[in-house]
């Protein structure tokens, strides 16, 4: 699930007394240019030019006193008056049997205190009481409403302690039992099937506020490449090989799931050290975006080649070498798949726009009447083992030489 974001209104006063001082400075400066070209003035001895340069200081004198007067005598007052801002984070996912929802809300910080110590300290400032919201999943197609699932809040005791919000606890919504995400119990034709809108319904009981939001649900989805395992069955080599004709190396779908509109995938690399005394230790990298989002568009197909090179180059900037060290072997690892609808492709592409100059980056918002993502996203999880291919590409030898001795050195064997 996306972070969330910390909404609050922050009390500060704007003393403007630094404009005086600056204008001071450059009254200053531009008073002794003015005095300089008076000199150069008065050997010409010009008695109308005088009289202007006499004018001209008292138009500045006067000037400085009005700002003097005005800058620090006053504070600048940012405060609106506090309103209820509900932020909503889901992502549904058809593949999980619950669905789980964060509803929190924006908070004021009218003493000034800092607002990530309201959000460390002070939980109850931006979590609803458990009676206070109704929150219900509907939805939508052919002008008909049909409620799919209602939701209560939990207190969930498992938060990192890595991020602005308290800890260990969070509150969280629950789907009240397993949901049916399977659009095939609508009993729709494929293309009426595909215009079904998933809508999250959240009431405040206080205020009776509502707010809403829409999104698409993303179909189920076949890999080809990795090819899936039936249970009980041997875990499919991958190869990462420089020479062409290499034919495991890419990831391909056939065809693209209904309503996905970016695609991404990581790879979990688990390794084994073995050491001279016996020992072993495992260890494991993670290779994220390897198909840095591939947007799918009106494909029917997804396939991306993974670079070889780009594995090597993760392995010799992951992985140093230790004392003691026999070898290293490659053990089964994981590729992780995410299939994600148009709301989920605009989050990221909004992510991704930071801007170096403002130092902000723009956060997407498709919630009505407060803010937030709703959105929907399918993963994928196929076990997979780096091939012995991959292995003797990185010991490859020449003329009694390694040919690459960095990746020589890594000292991986065939398993």
């Amino acid at each position: 699930m996306p972070k969330p974001t910390k909404i609050f209104q922050k009390r500060k006063s704007l003393s403007i007394c630094h404009f005086a001082f600056n204008f001071w400075t450059q009254f200053v400066l531009f008073s002794w240019l003015i005095g300089c070209n008076i000199i150069q003035e008065l050997l010409n001895f010009t008695p109308q030019r005088i009289l202007l340069h006499m004018k001209l200081f008292a138009y500045y004198f006067l000037v400085f006193g009005l700002v003097i007067t005005a800058a620090c005598s006053t504070d600048v007052e940012t405060n609106a008056p506090y309103q209820d801002v509900p932020v909503v984070y889901g992502v549904l996912n058809p593949d999980s049997a619950f669905q789980y929802i964060r509803i929190t809300k924006g908070f004021l910080n009218a003493d000034g205190t800092d607002a990530r110590d309201i959000a460390l300290k002070n939980p109850d400032a931006y979590y609803y009481a458990a009676d206070e919201l109704d929150v219900k999943l509907l939805a939508t197609y052919d002008n008909k409403v049909d409620t799919v699932a209602s939701f209560s809040q939990i207190t969930n005791n498992n938060k990192m302690a890595d991020g602005d919000f308290a800890y260990p606890e969070q509150k969280l919504y629950i789907s009240q039992g397993p949901v049916d995400l399977d659009v095939a119990r609508f009993n729709l034709l494929p293309t009426q099937q595909k215009r079904i809108l998933f809508k999250v319904w959240v009431r405040n009981l206080k205020t009776n506020k509502v707010v809403v939001a829409n999104t698409s649900l993303v179909g189920a989805y076949t890999m080809a490449s990795p090819s899936e395992q039936s249970p009980g069955s041997s875990v499919n080599d991958f190869d990462f090989y420089v020479e062409k004709g290499s034919t495991n190396n890419f990831i391909a779908i056939s065809p693209a799931p209904t309503n996905a509109s970016v695609f991404k995938a990581n790879l979990k690399i688990n390794i084994r050290e073995v050491f001279k005394d016996g020992t072993t230790k495992d260890t494991s990298i993670l290779w994220t975006n390897i198909a840095s989002p591939l947007t799918v568009g009106n494909s029917n197909n997804i396939n991306k080649d993974i670079e070889a090179n780009g594995f090597f180059e993760l392995m010799l900037s992951s992985l140093k070498n230790k004392p003691n060290l026999d070898y290293r072997v490659f053990v089964p690892s994981e590729f992780y798949f995410y299939a994600g609808n148009s709301d989920y492709q605009r989050y990221l592409q909004l992510l991704n726009n930071y801007s170096p100059i403002s130092q902000t980056r723009p956060i997407y918002n498709n919630i009505e009447g407060g803010l937030g993502l709703w959105t929907s996203v399918r993963n994928k999880k196929i076990a997979v083992r780096i091939s012995n291919r991959t292995v003797d590409e990185m010991n490859f030898v020449t003329n009694n030489q390694p040919r690459r001795a960095d990746l020589f050195n890594l000292k991986f064997k065939s398993n």
